[in-house]
């Protein structure tokens, strides 16, 4: 029988956390593997990681930084050095276990909120599926070998009117080829207008990765690809499973549709090349 989800709310969110940074290295270092060439890498900082996946890429980014207590002023210089050295603005996430001080330390160094993040979790299991509207195509479970398939979906449906790069196809390709992830598209036809994917490790799964072109939004493809990878989740021994959205989003109004709840929030703070402070 699966366990049910058990512990205070700041235990849980201190696990999702370390899951969180775990996952994030994880993928740098299967990416490292895939392409040596691209000098991708990591710093060990303030209780964090800085990492480096390429100028441009969406994971080029610091995570977990003071969840060990204060973060100094040296470390925030050895931060942006680290970035600037390879000539890319970044982000940095900040959760509640960040350092307090930190979100008025980086608006006076020159950080700006972008965005802010809403960490929702569910209990798994067998979701009610209403699946896709009639007329729209199907739903398929790609197999491992398809992350050519699922990045191109993916590139072109997330960051739509952008072309494709070649920095974003190789986020959806590495990232589908991590053992235990699971890819998925839905068809129009012969064409891949939506994809989705979601993995599973110990108590934790997620769902990441859900983009539809923007022809087709609106139509339900989404929630159906949500109830698609529930079902396939709830197969598995996970306790809770987690999807993280931009808040006022359609993405996060169907994860709550999907049974989801918010449980948490980070902010999403941008840092140009800049000169050093």
């Amino acid at each position: 029988m699966r366990k049910s989800p058990t512990g205070s709310r700041e235990g849980v969110i201190e696990r999702l956390e370390e899951w969180n940074v775990r996952s994030a290295r994880r993928w740098m270092g299967h990416h490292r593997s895939r392409v040596p060439a691209d000098r991708s890498t990591e710093l060990a900082i303030a209780g964090g990681f800085a990492l480096f996946c390429g100028v441009g890429s969406p994971l080029t980014h610091a995570i977990g930084l003071g969840r060990g207590g204060p973060v100094s002023d040296r470390d925030l210089g050895t931060l942006e050095s680290f970035y600037r050295e390879r000539n890319t603005p970044f982000e940095v996430d900040l959760s509640p276990l960040s350092d307090s001080t930190l979100p008025e330390r980086l608006r006076q160094r020159g950080y700006a909120l972008d965005a802010t993040e809403v960490v929702l979790t569910r209990p798994n299991h067998l979701p009610e599926c209403k699946g896709l509207s009639p007329g729209i195509g199907k739903i398929v479970r790609l197999e491992r070998e398809d992350t050519d398939r699922f990045s191109q979906v993916l590139a072109r449906a997330a960051f739509s009117p952008a072309p494709p790069s070649g920095v974003l196809l190789e986020v959806g390709r590495t990232s589908v080829a991590i053992p235990g992830v699971v890819a998925w598209v839905v068809t129009d036809g012969d064409e891949d207008i939506a994809c989705g994917a979601h993995s599973s490790e110990g108590d934790f799964a997620s769902l990441f990765g859900g983009a539809t072109d923007p022809e087709h939004r609106g139509q339900g493809i989404q929630r159906a690809l949500i109830e698609a990878r529930l079902a396939a989740i709830a197969e598995t021994d996970a306790v809770l499973v987690v999807v993280v959205t931009r808040e006022e989003t359609t993405s996060l109004r169907n994860a709550v549709r999907c049974g989801f709840a918010p449980l948490y929030s980070r902010t999403v703070w941008t840092r140009g090349i800049g000169p050093a402070t």
